[in-house]
């Protein structure tokens, strides 16, 4: 059997099939590499669980009793007005967006600017030429 380091997780969480495990004895009876890993895990999965259950036993009841409820607070916490209110913020950002995107001048055809400045010169001229009836019609009236 060839090194498979997959294969030592599985030895040490006892996840292997008889044959399998039986195989995979033979083989660290002859690998000093595997052998030592094997050792060197298993004593880390010894350290983690005995610390999981050193902090079980030191926590005290008050403290679980706490944590839990906190955790069925949340689990109970109806979350639809937060999700329609996020809801209504995107919608009106995505309204706004496309106000923007609406109020954002067109590609212009060719010659555009000398059409504004044609209508600017005209409106001037309008412009003037009333101011200049209105001075004449005051003047008629005074």
């Amino acid at each position: 059997m060839k090194c498979c380091k997959e294969k030592i997780s599985f030895y040490i969480d006892g996840e292997m099939a008889q044959a399998e495990k039986e195989a995979f004895i033979k083989h660290l009876e002859g690998c000093g590499f595997c052998t030592k890993l094997v050792e060197e895990l298993s004593s880390q999965k010894e350290m983690i669980e005995n610390l999981f259950v050193r902090l079980e036993a030191e926590a005290p009841i008050e403290l679980k009793s706490r944590v839990m409820a906190r955790i069925e607070e949340r689990r109970a916490f109806n979350w639809w007005p937060v999700i329609l209110r996020r809801i209504a913020v995107a919608g009106c950002m995505a309204g706004l967006v496309f106000a923007l995107m609406m109020s954002y001048p067109k590609k212009k055809e060719e010659g555009y600017m000398s059409q504004i400045v044609a209508n600017s010169i005209e409106e001037r001229e309008e412009a003037y030429l009333l101011r200049e009836q209105t001075k004449v019609f005051l003047n008629r009236c005074l």
